[in-house]
């Protein structure tokens, strides 16, 4: 039986891993960044930005690409503090979008987690077709990444499960 689902690889994203205290990283991106999201495995926004609380102390940033250079200027990675990690990791995600009404079904073929048992606006780290994936809670969808050299396999397996 087919899902009323879709499984749709996004555009590219400008992402930033970075590790350090908050008030660290706060000091140090000098008001770049959007507000800290409050609650672990929660995100927050900002205009064009998006900051995902992912682990101690692990946090992941995520823009449109094309902010991609200035946010490599503002953020000086190459010349963050020793209490502050700061990695640009746009080349190793393949985001896709889950939208539809059968999209909790999908996900529960994909991934062991409950989406249900999350915040609204959630990110984690889980599994997904047996590979570590990235997956973030919207209003009404879900996007969930892969490390890009899985992408094909996730879309094949996201075409099988649909039907």
């Amino acid at each position: 039986m087919p899902y009323s689902v879709s499984a749709t690889r996004m555009p590219r994203s400008a992402m930033f891993d970075m590790k350090g205290r908050r008030d660290s990283l706060e000091t140090w991106s000098d008001g770049i960044l959007p507000e800290f999201p409050e609650v672990p495995n929660s995100y927050s926004y900002g205009t064009r930005t998006e900051l995902y609380w992912v682990g101690q102390e692990h946090w992941l940033m995520r823009s449109p690409i094309d902010l991609e250079e200035s946010l490599c200027r503002d953020l000086r990675p190459e010349e963050a503090p020793a209490s502050v990690s700061i990695t640009l990791v746009s080349d190793a995600y393949a985001f896709f979008e889950i939208t539809g009404a059968d999209a909790r079904e999908l996900l529960a073929i994909a991934s062991p987690i409950d989406v249900d048992a999350m915040p609204l606006r959630f990110a984690t780290f889980t599994e997904a077709f047996g590979q570590k994936a990235l997956l973030v809670g919207r209003e009404g969808s879900f996007e969930i990444a892969f490390e890009i050299s899985y992408s094909s396999m996730a879309a094949d397996c996201f075409s099988r499960a649909i039907g």
